[in-house]
């Protein structure tokens, strides 16, 4: 949740490997999105364990690891 709140609110990474393509529309940042942060990064905290099984279950099923 934290990462989408982030690309709405216009935070740029710089370890962010994809760059927009010239024909995509592009929209500026709101900075008004960082006031979510309050309740995305709780949120994030408290589905962590119920993230890491999901991926646990992705990696040992999807992938065949």
């Amino acid at each position: 949740m934290t990462s989408k709140v982030l690309d709405k609110a216009g935070y740029y990474n710089e370890r962010r490997t994809t760059q927009p393509k010239e024909e995509e529309e592009t929209m500026p940042g709101n900075p008004s999105y960082y006031a979510l942060l309050s309740l995305s990064i709780p949120a994030d905290i408290a589905t962590s364990p119920f993230q890491l099984i999901g991926i646990m279950t992705y990696a040992l099923i999807i992938q065949g690891h």
